[in-house]
């Protein structure tokens, strides 16, 4: 059997705004790119596992930049096989509705779990044979999108719904696919959500939950796989230092968080069947993330004084120009704390994404941080809470609390 090498890659969140600023510059140059490496790279397969769009209602310039890097990796690699699933930013709907028109061109799209009208699982359509150079199935991919508490059959047991569920789900997927595998073919699992030991990026991944589970154990989806495919956290990593259960993480930094380490796609060859090796190729970032001060927050003089000494450079291209988060220790109020900022960096080229301002002596007086910004986008929903529960009671939310809190907010869209 000939070589098969799969290109791993994730949370692309076509449509992503940063504080008001399109990221579509970006994506293009992305997408332009990993098309570049697919060709380069004679690559047999691409999976992307989920969170394709930032938004449930992508704009059209979103959509456009997935339909043309489609056409165009078709037309460069016609024998290419493309799987996509859904994630937790992503309508289903939307997501599959070309699919009559792209499974013709060899991209499988799979946006929720499909069940057929008799009440089970239709692995017909979550299970994508996968070719090599000589037009033999080499792998199976077992296409498992996002799971919504609706996707959980009840299971019976000491374990805890969700899990038990998820396992449920990913043995029936397992089973089907063994009926259907012969020696020497690779089987290889998607899936879009948190395992346990993995590092999140706290300032712009959403804590999904299933069934109240935050992270899920990875043999609850792993038990069978050559390769699990990963998606959701936006740093590349391998599980468990585990090079066959990887997240391929975001392709461009999604928050001023995520600009310290790089993002990469992944690249896995397997031989007769079994993973032989994984290579993760680092996507160039074509603008750059600036933060004042580097880490914490600094008095408002020397942060001013430090904006001043900006030269932020864009090479001409105001879509190349640097972005720019600032954090302020502040003991009161300051209602022209953006108007002085903006000043500071009137000169420089780069674009102001927020303003934080962190209050010393802790998070005491709620009402003083919200009149401090007026920035509705510098204030995370799950902070909020917090503080305002230990204003009120005077101790942390408890895992349980937070939980229930976290659920709340994933059902209103937060």
């Amino acid at each position: 059997m000939a070589r098969f090498r799969l290109v791993h890659t994730s949370d692309w969140h076509l449509g992503h705004t940063l504080h008001g600023f399109a990221r579509g510059f970006e994506h293009s140059r992305f997408l332009g790119w990993l098309e570049d490496r697919l060709a380069e790279l004679q690559a047999d397969a691409l999976v992307v596992t989920g969170d394709i769009y930032d938004k449930q209602n992508p704009p059209t310039a979103a959509t456009s930049l997935l339909y043309r890097f489609v056409a165009g990796i078709k037309r460069r690699c016609p024998q290419l096989d493309v799987v996509l699933i859904g994630g937790n930013h992503d309508s289903a709907g939307r997501l599959e509705a070309p699919q009559p028109l792209l499974s013709a061109f060899g991209v499988h799209v799979v946006g929720s779990l499909p069940w057929r009208d008799d009440g089970q699982l239709d692995t017909d359509r979550v299970l994508v044979p996968l070719t090599d150079p000589h037009g033999d199935i080499a792998a199976w991919c077992a296409a498992v999108p996002f799971l919504r508490p609706g996707d959980l059959p009840a299971e019976a047991g000491d374990e805890h719904p969700a899990i038990a569920g998820t396992r449920s789900v990913y043995g029936r997927v397992a089973e089907a696919m063994d009926a259907r595998r012969e020696p020497r073919q690779a089987a290889v699992f998607t899936g879009h959500c948190t395992v346990r030991g993995a590092a999140l990026s706290e300032m712009s991944e959403r804590h999904i939950l299933i069934g109240g589970q935050h992270a899920l154990p990875v043999d609850a989806i792993a038990a069978t796989a050559d390769y699990v495919a990963l998606g959701h956290l936006h740093r590349p990593q391998s599980v468990g230092g585990d090079r066959a259960i990887c997240y391929a993480g975001s392709p461009i930094p999604l928050a001023v968080d995520e600009r310290s380490y790089r993002h990469r796609i992944i690249v896995a060859d397997f031989d007769d069947g079994r993973l032989s090796d994984t290579l993760s190729l680092d996507i160039p970032r074509c603008v750059e993330f600036l933060r004042v001060p580097d880490a914490g927050a600094a008095p408002l003089d020397d942060v001013l004084y430090a904006l001043g000494r900006l030269c932020g450079d864009g090479n001409g291209n105001p879509d190349m120009r640097p972005f720019l988060e600032v954090a302020v220790t502040v003991t009161e109020p300051v209602p022209d704390l953006r108007q002085r900022v903006e000043a500071a960096v009137a000169g420089s080229a780069v674009r102001l994404t927020r303003i934080v301002p962190h209050h010393a002596g802790g998070d005491a007086d709620l009402a003083s941080i919200l009149a401090t910004t007026r920035e509705l986008s510098a204030l995370d929903p799950e902070e909020v809470f917090r503080m305002r529960h230990r204003q009120q009671y005077d101790t942390e939310p408890d895992d349980d609390i937070l939980d229930a809190f976290r659920s709340l907010a994933a059902e209103a869209g937060g």
